[in-house]
C-alpha cells in the first residue's frame, strides 16, 4: 500500500485546492482503494501526490524509469513503448483507473485513438488523459519521447467520450519594438471517461 507524497512545496499544495486544477481532479476522481495503471508516468508522476492503493508505472525512457524507481512513486514498473505495448499485457478491467497524463501527445493521432482504445479496455472504473489544449510544439531537454507529435480539441476529447475540463494557462511570451507581450492560452484538456 503506498503512502501518498508530501505535499511540500506552496505550489503544489496551492494546486490541489483550485477546484478543478489537474491535482484537485486526480484526488476527487481517485480512491484510496483504487489500484491504478500509470502510462507513461515519467521520472516524477502526479501519483505520488495522490492516496491510492497499488499502482503500475509503465515508460519507455529509462533515466525516468530509474527516477521514479528512486522516488518510490509505483508498486511495480513496466518498461515499454505504448505505441507497441499489447492489449494482452494486462487483463481486461485491471485496473479501477487508467491514467496518461500528458502522454497522448506525443503519440500521432492514430497512435493516440489506439491508446485510448487500450486504456478503456484495461479499465474498471474509469481512463483519465491530461493533454494540452490543442497542439503546442514542446519538447523537453531534446529527449525524442518528449516531442510532441499530435494536438486534442475537447470537440475530439468529447467524440472519444470524455468529459473534459480544462485546466491551467498556457503562456506564450514574444517581442516588438514596444517590449514584451503576454498572451494566454487555456493551457489543458483534463478529460475523464467511465468504464
Amino acid at each position: 500500500m503506498k503512502k501518498p507524497g508530501a505535499l511540500g512545496n506552496f505550489s503544489t499544495t496551492f494546486e490541489a485546492k483550485i477546484p478543478f486544477g489537474s491535482l484537485w481532479l486526480l484526488q476527487r476522481e481517485i480512491h484510496y482503494s483504487d489500484n491504478l495503471l500509470d502510462l507513461g508516468c515519467g521520472p516524477s508522476s502526479p501519483i505520488r501526490f495522490i492516496k491510492h492503493s497499488y499502482s503500475v508505472g509503465v515508460d519507455i525512457y529509462e533515466p525516468y524509469l530509474r527516477s521514479s524507481i528512486r522516488a518510490g512513486i509505483h508498486d511495480a514498473y513496466v518498461k515499454a513503448d505504448l505505441r507497441q505495448i499489447d492489449k494482452a499485457k494486462f487483463p481486461p478491467a485491471s485496473f479501477d483507473v487508467v491514467l496518461a497524463y500528458d502522454v497522448i501527445e506525443h503519440l500521432t493521432k492514430d497512435e493516440g485513438h489506439t491508446l485510448v482504445d487500450k486504456c478503456k479496455y484495461w479499465a474498471k472504473k474509469k481512463v483519465m488523459i491530461s493533454t494540452p489544449n490543442s497542439y503546442w510544439p514542446g519538447s523537453i531537454r531534446n529527449v525524442e519521447f518528449q516531442r510532441h507529435k499530435s494536438g486534442w480539441s475537447v470537440t475530439e476529447l468529447r467524440n472519444l467520450g470524455f468529459d473534459v475540463y480544462g485546466t491551467g494557462t498556457l503562456y506564450e511570451t514574444w517581442e516588438n519594438a514596444m517590449g514584451y507581450y503576454i498572451h494566454f492560452l487555456p493551457a489543458k484538456s483534463f478529460c475523464l471517461a467511465k468504464a
